[in-house]
């Protein structure tokens, strides 16, 4: 799944707005009481993203500023997203996004 996002910081608890063509192209289902968006598309694994579920919102800091929070004995949590059975999954380099930050040139 590919998708052009903007990002809304001004709309404060909300990370992407994703418009209703893109949602149908990939068959999604938002359920918003459990806070999840599932995406059946034909032939391809059941994906399912989970929103927080605390009414409090994590918000972005710099690596810098939670090296000093944690040095100060604040809780830190690392997630990481893992693509299982993606045979042909891209290559870094090939998205396009990460292309123009010359971070693969």
């Amino acid at each position: 799944m590919s998708v052009d996002l903007l990002p809304l910081h001004k709309l404060g608890e909300f990370d992407v707005v994703l418009g209703m063509d893109w949602l149908t192209k990939y068959f999604a289902t938002i359920d918003c009481k459990n806070r999840t968006v599932t995406f059946r598309e034909p032939g391809q694994a059941e994906v399912v993203y989970r929103g927080c579920q605390s009414s409090l919102f994590a918000m972005t800091i710099s690596s810098s500023r939670a090296r000093q929070l944690i040095s100060r004995g604040c809780v830190a949590y690392l997630a990481t997203v893992v693509l299982r059975g993606m045979d042909d999954a891209p290559r870094i380099e090939d998205i396009p996004v990460v292309r123009e930050f010359g971070m693969c040139s």
